[in-house]
């Protein structure tokens, strides 16, 4: 994962360098681990800066971005996070916008992670967004709203989005960005059975 906790559409070119050096520093990493994914968050907002300059210069260090790693053939996914309960100021708000940002880069290397918990929290309507932006999205993170706990604990209909995977023909990984909503033996057991539940649609 590469995390930024920069303001990358800033005025100042000296921090979208930094990503870069990281993001050179990562795919060695990833290389390493045989990876083939690499998480970037991609920092704050400059409330002084109108959004769409941001957006440009988040655009342009993404595409250069994947020059870096596309030899590799690794992909990094941008992660839109919720600034409603969890991230306030974040440049990346919601999958549509990673999804501006990685049609923009046009780099196979530059896609979108859509975490359904995010998502769900700062627009919801998760399968028309899916459909949408589909073309650019490298990675799913599943997790429920509120608590962000397994799937069947919260408002997200899960089994649905299972269904809707499967029709996609989906065979990516599919993150557990979540915790138990049980402790102990007891929540892992519910856990796999939240899995097995939603699976079987």
């Amino acid at each position: 994962m590469v995390a930024v906790a920069a303001v990358v559409g800033a005025n100042d070119g000296a921090e979208r360098e930094a990503l870069l050096a990281d993001i050179r520093a990562s795919l060695d990493v990833a290389k390493r681990l045989n990876a083939t994914r690499m998480t970037v968050v991609t920092g704050f907002m400059d409330p002084k800066l109108p959004v769409d300059i941001q957006t440009a210069r988040v655009i342009d260090v993404m595409r250069r971005a994947g020059d870096i790693v596309a030899p590799s053939g690794a992909a990094m996914v941008m992660e839109p996070l919720n600034t409603r309960t969890n991230h306030p100021g974040v440049y990346m708000q919601t999958v549509s916008q990673g999804y501006a940002v990685a049609r923009g880069a046009n780099s196979p290397a530059v896609k979108v992670l859509a975490d359904l918990y995010h998502e769900q929290i700062q627009s919801g309507n998760l399968i028309a967004t899916l459909e949408t932006c589909w073309s650019e999205i490298g990675y799913i993170q599943f997790g429920d709203n509120p608590g962000r706990n397994e799937p069947s604990t919260g408002e997200i209909n899960f089994a649905s989005i299972v269904k809707w995977l499967k029709a996609k023909r989906y065979t990516g990984v599919i993150g557990m960005e979540h915790g138990n909503s049980i402790a102990g033996r007891a929540g892992e057991d519910r856990l796999i059975a939240a899995y097995r539940e939603i699976d079987a649609t």
